[in-house]
């Protein structure tokens, strides 16, 4: 865990009522609704990794006759990863972040921190930035995945820097970025490794070129707010909260380890079962790569 501030010790800690009261307010990031579109989740997975069962081989494609049985077998195999994915794993990585944040709030928060941010929270600008958070999280989240992903190649160059500007300083008031402008300057602070903030200002510029229309959406959604969010994620109450959330951040990333293992095909003996069906189906005239 990070530092902790001298100030936080020298004052009474949040209470256990404090802490539930503002897991409450959290409850957005513990939902576990229903995926939709696994048939689309499951067609991604089998096109990521049927190439892997040959790779380097450019025999091994759509007409090899051997392509249809074993994209039927990675087909089942995602499905059964995806229903596990969504069945187990997501809740259980929603209830370790559940546990986690109500540690570091525990350890983080003063009562009088704790005080502010359930005020904030239960006023109508308050709830209304809940409600930023959940939209901009989930336009973050996309942006991501478009702006990393196959259609990055064929996206158009980045806006004018106005508006640059204007959508980077909306991601400022996010929670996942400001989380990450916070921590990295509690680490500067604390003389520890900064090299990656970099990646911040890099992730921010792909999500604002990838989800420009979203963001400004957003951004019109809640024009009247903006100044008031502005004010809140600069407070020392919600600085302290953005650390308990980094603290969280960081474990989960850990916590995280197991379940992405068990899910890699690689480390879960998928691929090498998948290999092992195609090198003992008859060929059809196809080169078969034994690299």
């Amino acid at each position: 865990m990070r530092r902790q501030s001298r100030d936080c010790f020298e004052r009474p800690p949040a209470t256990g009522a404090q802490v539930r009261q503002l897991l409450a307010f959290q409850q957005w990031q513990f939902q576990t609704t229903p995926k939709i579109g696994a048939s689309a989740d499951v067609s991604d997975c089998v096109a990521r990794n049927i190439r892997n069962v040959d790779p380097g081989n450019p025999a091994w494609n759509t007409a090899d006759p051997r392509w249809a049985t074993i994209s039927d077998v990675i087909g089942r195999d995602c499905i059964a990863q995806h229903d596990r994915t969504f069945k187990k794993i997501v809740p259980a990585m929603s209830s370790a972040l559940h546990d986690l944040l109500a540690r570091s709030y525990a350890t983080r928060l003063s009562k009088a921190d704790a005080d502010a941010l359930i005020r904030y929270y239960s006023s109508d600008e308050g709830r209304r930035f809940l409600d930023f958070q959940v939209r901009v999280s989930r336009t973050i989240g996309l942006g991501i995945g478009r702006a990393f992903g196959v259609e990055a190649a064929r996206s158009a160059g980045k806006p004018v820097a106005e508006v640059m500007k204007v959508r980077m300083d909306l991601l400022q008031l996010s929670r996942l970025f400001a989380m990450q402008i916070v921590t990295s300057e509690d680490d500067r602070g604390a003389g520890r490794d900064t090299t990656g903030a970099a990646a911040i200002a890099i992730m921010a510029v792909a999500v604002a070129t990838a989800q420009g229309d979203s963001l400004d959406n957003i951004r019109h959604a809640y024009s009247a707010d903006l100044p008031g969010f502005a004010t809140f994620v600069a407070s020392a109450a919600e600085k302290q909260e953005l650390l308990v959330f980094g603290d969280a951040s960081v474990a989960m990333v850990n916590a995280a380890s197991g379940p992405a293992r068990e899910l890699d095909p690689a480390s879960n003996g998928n691929l090498e079962r998948w290999r092992d069906l195609y090198h003992s189906l008859p060929a059809g005239g196809a080169s078969i790569s034994h690299q």
